[in-house]
């Protein structure tokens, strides 16, 4: 599960208050630190997103915010990678919702969620709101940011949840990211780019992206096709 919104990225952090905008990932999208991400044969703009991640640790069913607490088993740093271009057949007439539908498919890519390096436990973590966190690409940073920003907690991430579907052990809800994405001033990874993501009192993962193909392919039908 994924929630987008941090305060520095709002437009309108007032008119962003409303509720979280969740969405669900693939199984396969999932990755361990240390490994090397394939590039996806249809986008050659692969953007990066440091966040921290929550596990869920008890079944959660319409919990408050206070309740929350008591199913979270511990945390751990996501890396949401982001296919930023999705290339389709010509042709495509584009409808209103097309652009939504095309940020969110270029998140489905095999191994674009790497998680690690490994669980920290819910009691090892005081404060969830208050951790530093960095993501560096060959050692330069690019993201840096504390989850004090995050326009809502991660207690609140988990009940608005909860309230949608009920989350079970072993769920990961990642929560979003700050301000350096690489989309922001085109400024986007790289075969072979080491992407280091670190969280207080958590650790660092790291990933390595993998060699463009050799061949990209226009992955979609257009309307003239059946």
């Amino acid at each position: 599960l994924e929630e987008t919104r941090w305060q520095d990225k709002a437009l309108d952090e007032q008119a962003c208050r409303t509720n979280p905008w969740p969405f669900l990932m693939p199984a396969t999208a999932l990755a361990a630190s240390g490994a090397t991400i394939p590039w996806p044969a249809y986008s050659d703009e692969i953007d990066h997103e440091v966040e921290l991640a929550v596990v869920i640790g008890k079944t959660a069913y319409a919990v408050s915010p206070q309740q929350a607490a008591e199913h979270i088993a511990g945390y751990t740093i996501a890396n949401d990678l982001s296919a930023r271009s999705v290339t389709f057949r010509h042709g495509r007439t584009d409808r209103p919702r097309d652009a939504f539908f095309d940020w969110l498919m270029g998140k489905w890519a095999d191994g674009f969620l790497p998680v690690g390096p490994w669980l920290v436990t819910a009691d090892e973590i005081s404060d969830p709101q208050n951790l530093d966190l960095a993501l560096t690409v060959n050692g330069q940073i690019r993201q840096q940011a504390n989850t004090r920003q995050m326009i809502f907690d991660v207690y609140h991430i988990v009940s608005f949840l909860s309230h949608l579907m009920t989350l079970e052990p072993g769920d990961i809800i990642c929560t979003g990211t700050p301000h350096g994405v690489g989309v922001a001033d085109n400024r986007f990874l790289q075969p072979g780019d080491v992407i280091d993501c670190t969280i207080e009192n958590i650790g660092t993962l790291t990933n390595t992206l993998g060699p463009k193909p050799n061949r990209f392919y226009r992955a979609f039908i257009s309307e003239n096709d059946e």
